[in-house]
């Protein structure tokens, strides 16, 4: 699948005996339409991308630390709403990953150009949800 260019599922069954990891930076993404517009945008021109679909799956977490293991570089891109830096910190305790594309930055500037305005934060005085 990785000749062609195409997204492959790997299940926790096929990592009991650990494929051979050579890539020496894997970026691992959130949502699912990462991994779907990569093929389109690179083909199998497209470096080693990862798609938690969320929440890390045991299957996700097994290949990640096979992979640091053998010394690749994890980079990290999430969804910048509510759930999105819960699970990258759920998953930065497991693995040690650096951020792709996810940073303080990269979120001011998504804040100011999401097609919604800025996305939901407490206000301080009220606890509410404001602008």
């Amino acid at each position: 699948m990785a000749d062609a260019g195409e997204p492959a599922v790997l299940t926790l069954r096929q990592l009991i005996r650990p494929p051979e990891v050579s890539a020496a930076t894997v970026r691992i993404c959130e949502n699912s339409a990462v991994l779907a517009a990569a093929p389109d945008a690179h083909g199998r021109h497209s470096a080693p991308l990862m798609c938690l679909q969320g929440q890390p799956s045991a299957a996700a977490l097994a290949l990640l630390r096979r992979l640091h293991e053998g010394g690749a570089t994890l980079l990290y891109h999430g969804d910048f709403d509510w759930g999105g830096p819960r699970i990258a910190s759920a998953l930065l305790r497991r693995v040690p990953w650096r951020p792709w594309r996810y940073t303080a930055a990269d979120y001011r500037a998504a804040a100011l150009t999401g097609p919604d305005g800025p996305p939901a934060r407490r206000t301080a005085d009220r606890g509410s949800l404001g602008p």
